[in-house]
């Protein structure tokens, strides 16, 4: 097992993993489903496997690429990762979905009918009333 806990380690030094992923990585390195189940165990206990702050890091990381909290939500119970920690990432204190649909929106072309910038936003994961205040948002701003 200690050789697994260090190949983690490896993994989670270049950045967060989420169970599911990093024991996926071991499995493929050649470590036994129980190795790999123990090695897990022993970085939670060392609080190195923290799937709350990896929920917390993507959708920091997603909302600032123009993502919306759907879409967080997604790929976070694609990774196994759905619930509380899941719903405790997305109501953050440092998010604003409001405010990354405005900064989804300003990315977007101008030209484009109000239609199709909401179908384009809501396909990135924004709800309809983030949308609403980010249409709203870009209307009142402009001159």
């Amino acid at each position: 097992m200690p050789a697994a806990v260090d190949a983690a380690a490896r993994l989670l030094a270049r950045r967060e993993h989420a169970r599911r992923e990093l024991g996926q990585k071991l499995l493929q390195r050649g470590f036994s489903a129980d190795i790999v189940d123990q090695a897990l165990e022993e970085l939670i206990r060392r609080r190195w496997l923290d799937e709350a702050r990896y929920a917390a890091t993507i959708a920091r990381h997603r909302a600032a690429q123009g993502r919306g909290p759907r879409w967080v939500a997604a790929e976070l119970a694609a990774q196994g990762i759905e619930g509380e920690a899941c719903q405790d990432a997305l109501e953050q204190e440092e998010l604003d979905w409001e405010e990354a649909c405005l900064r989804a929106l300003q990315r977007l072309p101008e030209k484009d009918p109000e239609p199709k910038l909401r179908q384009k936003l809501y396909q990135r994961g924004f709800d309809p009333g983030q949308i609403s205040y980010a249409l709203g948002a870009r209307i009142s701003a402009a001159p």
